[in-house]
């Protein structure tokens, strides 16, 4: 299972090797106070945990412009915490590395690119291809980067 934390939103992916299984995104409600983003990480986190039994958490290690984001941080101990409570493992990779491991030359790649391997690899997410306006790239960004981040573990189909 994969975790991507963002300001508004919280992107999972839940994969049995390299299989995709589930997708979502969860949208933080306003107002987006600490304790809310953690109590709604929690209810979504658990739900999963009961659901896929997985047997590790992969989070999106925050960039450091997120880092300096309290409700962010606060995401990610609480991810922790839960993880940690269900006896899940748990593990950190930067969306950057991700991308590299899907590149075919394991050099840096651009999101759009990154989005496109994955495209080839899903055909079910063709329909997050393109994205028309600023609201739907901050809607699907997230889950497609936890997509990727569990993606890149796994050898090309």
């Amino acid at each position: 299972m994969v975790a991507a934390p963002y300001s508004r939103r919280l992107g999972v992916a839940v994969f049995a090797g390299s299989d995709l299984l589930h997708y979502a995104v969860k949208t933080f409600r306003l107002p987006r106070t600490e304790r809310s983003v953690r109590s709604e990480t929690s209810a979504q986190i658990n739900r999963l945990f009961d659901e896929f039994r997985p047997a590790r958490l992969m989070i999106k290690k925050l960039s450091r412009r997120q880092v300096s984001s309290s409700n962010q941080q606060a995401v990610i101990e609480q991810l922790s915490t839960d993880a940690t409570a269900a006896r899940i493992p748990i593990a950190e990779i930067s969306f950057d590395k991700a991308k590299r491991d899907l590149s075919l030359a394991g050099s840096a790649v651009t999101n759009a690119e990154a989005f496109l391997t994955l495209m080839r690899s899903y055909p079910e997410l063709e329909r997050f291809g393109r994205f028309r306006n600023r609201h739907q790239k901050e809607y699907y960004v997230p889950v497609l980067t936890a997509i990727a981040i569990g993606r890149s573990r796994f050898p090309a189909l």
